[in-house]
């Protein structure tokens, strides 16, 4: 989940930039991105004025405001409006002290704010050991902001271990949309009374659900299909765990920067001694280069691939492939597809990995 979908994050960022109506749309993450200074610049330069957000291992949330658009110029330069913050453990604001040498915009270098730096997230790159980045950055506020009594230690926590660093472009909006909006419902319903009289009856519905008898198929296949992050297994999750009563976690979900779905795997819902007549299937995460592409995806629709295919991000599926099925029957096929996409990052997802997307839906529809 990105660090400023916290509402009291964001609603404290626009107070202290002076703006109640401004937007912050994703445009970096280390976790999706990769953690180096390319990374960086190529997704956030010339993008206007932006806010940096890193959370470390220690629970610190903190961060770097930016009026002026970075470009890899390899120097510093002064933005009079520019501020640090920490927004946990405390909501602290740090604004400049009038020495200069507010931002360092170095093209091999993270989010650097300060001469000294006041705040360095990293430079060059760094892979993710275990749940965390651990960087080579580090603080010392004090050189080109007020330090209002702080060090390492109280603005930090002096760690360098971070879960995420993002970046995100601040652009004029519209209060009431990103205020209240996501706080309705995004889709109507004829549904009026969300009672437990009502979930039960649609409960029923669900159980008592069969596919069409001619068709002689036990389960509709209903594959879910997204970029890496997206939710599919974590919808998958969620449907089980509404099912069972009580949270349940079966296919394996979080943050990387690949899919932490490897195999092709295609689960029953089960609640109690009731099991409906669907199943979801789940793929791997689609990405730029690697991963599955539009002909794997065929293969898949037409039911030559097999419950826990191991997925070879670098090997194409070929009817050569381990476990393929060479003459699927009707109920080995896809009967419909899902497209999961995560609203919030939407905006930023790779050109790669939308005309992905699209060429399935593509391939689903002709079939």
């Amino acid at each position: 989940m990105p660090i400023l979908d916290n509402k009291a994050y964001r609603k404290q960022l626009r107070t202290w930039i002076g703006d109640p109506a401004l937007t912050f749309d994703l445009l970096y993450s280390a976790t999706r991105d990769g953690c180096s200074g390319q990374a960086f610049h190529s997704k956030c330069n010339n993008q206007g004025p932006t806010v940096t957000v890193g959370q470390n291992s220690a629970g610190y949330v903190i961060g770097g405001y930016t009026s002026i658009a970075w470009t890899s110029s390899g120097y510093y330069f002064n933005d009079d409006r520019a501020f640090l913050f920490q927004l946990l453990p405390k909501m602290v604001k740090f604004v400049r002290n009038g020495n200069g040498n507010d931002v360092y915009d170095n093209t091999s270098f993270g989010p650097t704010f300060g001469g000294g730096n006041d705040l360095l997230f990293f430079y060059n790159s760094y892979n993710k050991s275990g749940a965390y980045f651990n960087t080579n950055g580090y603080c010392k506020i004090g050189n080109s902001y007020d330090a209002n009594g702080y060090n390492a230690q109280t603005f930090t926590g002096n760690n360098n271990a971070y879960l995420d660093i993002e970046v995100y472009a601040v652009k004029q909006g519209n209060l009431e949309d990103e205020l209240y909006r996501k706080d309705k419902p995004w889709r109507k319903t004829d549904i009026n009374d969300w009672s437990n009289k009502t979930k039960d009856k649609i409960f029923d519905e669900l159980v008592s659900y069969s596919t069409p008898s001619p068709a002689k198929v036990p389960a509709a296949r209903l594959l879910l299909v997204g970029s890496v992050g997206a939710g599919k297994s974590s919808f998958f999750n969620t449907v089980r765990s509404v099912w069972k009563g009580k949270v349940r976690s079966q296919a394996a979900t979080g943050t990387a920067p690949h899919s932490l779905t490897t195999k092709y795997r295609v689960y029953a819902i089960q609640g109690g001694h009731q099991t409906p007549a669907f199943r979801l299937c789940d793929t791997m995460g689609l990405e730029e280069d690697q991963g599955l592409d539009v002909v794997d995806m065929s293969y898949v629709l037409d039911g030559h691939v097999p419950n826990h295919f191991q997925f070879n991000p670098a090997v194409r599926i070929t009817r050569k492939s381990p476990g393929f099925v060479k003459d699927p029957g009707l109920a080995d096929v896809i009967h419909c597809v899902a497209l999961v996409i995560d609203g919030s990052t939407y905006k930023v997802m790779p050109p790669k990995v939308k005309d992905r997307l699209l060429a399935i839906r593509t391939l689903a529809r002709g079939r």
